[in-house]
């Protein structure tokens, strides 16, 4: 299973528990990686929910990490620290 331009974390806690990506997923990740519009049409249980939401935390926590984005809360900084933690469990 691969989820090429995701983070290790990222791809392992969105799609560690399959042994490959569905057609949806395949086709959304690239695009939403590089910040392109995606549409996702396919049936109940396609993985399109994981399709749009892993490559959108990919790209938060590359932000996050480079320091480009500032906390604007001390909340912000909470859910930061607690999303990379769920990530490094998986």
């Amino acid at each position: 299973m691969v989820a090429a331009p995701l983070a290790v974390e990222v791809g392992r806690a969105f799609y560690g528990g399959f042994g490959e990506l569905r057609a949806a997923q395949r086709a959304a990740i690239q695009p939403v990686v590089a910040g392109r519009d995606v549409l996702v049409l396919a049936g109940t249980g396609s993985g399109k929910t994981e399709a749009v939401l892993a490559p959108l935390v990919h790209r938060w926590l590359g932000v996050m990490r480079r320091g480009a984005g500032r906390w604007r809360s001390r909340a912000d900084r909470s859910r930061s620290v607690y999303l990379e933690s769920l990530l490094r469990k998986n």
